[in-house]
């Protein structure tokens, strides 16, 4: 929480200073469960550093959370590449995909097992998987 604050002390101050978002984003959604708040501030660091893979990571899944599949679906292909091992990435990417009816969610649903095969995910992505079958 005091981090929180110190994020704020800065917006207060320094309104335009982008570069906070970013980690304030990555606190609201990672410690302090706040994914409303995590959502604001990630939209606000990805205007502005729209090619940084880590936060269009973070705001796909932000946006899978959310149901957003179609824009957590092209962010998190966008951001696959910096994050090759990343297997949550990949189960959300999937099932975000079959939820958009794209060919791809097989590929990346079977990827996604076997980069995390006890992912919290997994039994998600495996019962998409042999719908697909």
């Amino acid at each position: 929480k005091g981090a929180r604050e110190a994020y704020e002390r800065v917006f207060q101050r320094y309104p335009l200073f982008t570069p906070a978002h970013k980690p304030l984003a990555l606190l609201l959604s990672d410690r302090l469960n706040e994914p409303a708040a995590a959502h604001e501030q990630a939209t606000k660091a990805r205007t502005a550093f729209p090619n940084d893979p880590e936060v269009a990571r973070l705001l796909g899944r932000l946006s899978y959370q959310r149901g957003e599949f179609s824009r957590a679906a092209q962010l998190l292909l966008e951001s696959a590449a910096s994050f090759p091992s990343d297997g949550e990435l990949f189960h959300q990417l999937g099932i975000a995909q079959f939820r958009m009816k794209q060919r791809e969610s097989k590929a990346t649903l079977t990827k996604a097992l076997a980069l995390a095969p006890d992912s919290p995910l997994a039994p998600e992505s495996r019962r998409l998987l042999s719908e697909l079958k």
